[in-house]
């Protein structure tokens, strides 16, 4: 029994450590930390990408999780009019203002007029040109609570600095569910 409990053991560390890496390995939204302030906040200038992105009803974190992923993944996995897959970006970028989205990135090398037509026609495509921003970044498992408090030290942050913002927060997930450990999760808002 304990060489089994062993080898179980042994594989779950192996197959995290491998779900790890390749997080770690996936091409990303890419940045240029300004400045790092207090309570784990840095100034971001965020460099122009291309995102494919869906506008959802839901208010609770959880379920706009679900869904929006749902769609934006079926489109990258091949539901799309050429079935064609798109190779996973990170972060997911979610909105939760009053429109809410969730946003996947497009790979680089990729233009607008290139990209496969979605089968799913609530899928857009839009382009973020260089913006300014504040981050927080936590780990772990995050819920609507959770993103709510973390904004409210962000918020808290700027307010103290005098650091003047958009009011339009984003969540940013870097980790696919199955990630236990070595999480990476954030709160940006765009600066004035």
């Amino acid at each position: 029994m304990f060489i089994l409990m062993l080898v179980i053991a042994s594989l779950f560390i192996i197959f995290q450590t491998s779900v790890y890496v390749s997080t770690n390995g996936t091409e990303g939204y890419t940045y240029v930390v300004e400045k790092t302030l207090e309570n784990n906040v840095e100034i971001r200038t965020y460099n122009d990408a291309l995102f494919a992105r869906v506008q959802l009803s839901e208010d609770n974190f959880k379920n706009m999780s679900y869904k929006g992923f749902r769609i934006l993944a079926g489109y990258i996995f091949g539901g799309n009019e050429q079935n064609q897959k798109i190779a996973m970006t990170s972060p997911v970028l979610m909105e939760m203002n009053e429109v809410k989205t969730m946003e996947f990135m497009v790979p680089k090398g990729y233009k607008k007029e290139d990209l496969p037509i979605p089968n799913d026609k609530s899928i857009e495509f839009i382009e973020r040109k260089t913006w300014k921003a504040a981050s927080i970044t936590f780990g772990g498992f995050t819920n609507t609570t959770e993103n709510e408090a973390m904004k409210n030290v962000l918020i808290e942050t700027l307010r103290k600095l005098n650091i003047e913002h958009k009011n339009n927060f984003k969540y940013l997930g870097y980790n696919p569910p199955y990630q236990l450990f070595g999480r990476r999760n954030e709160i940006v808002v765009e600066l004035l």
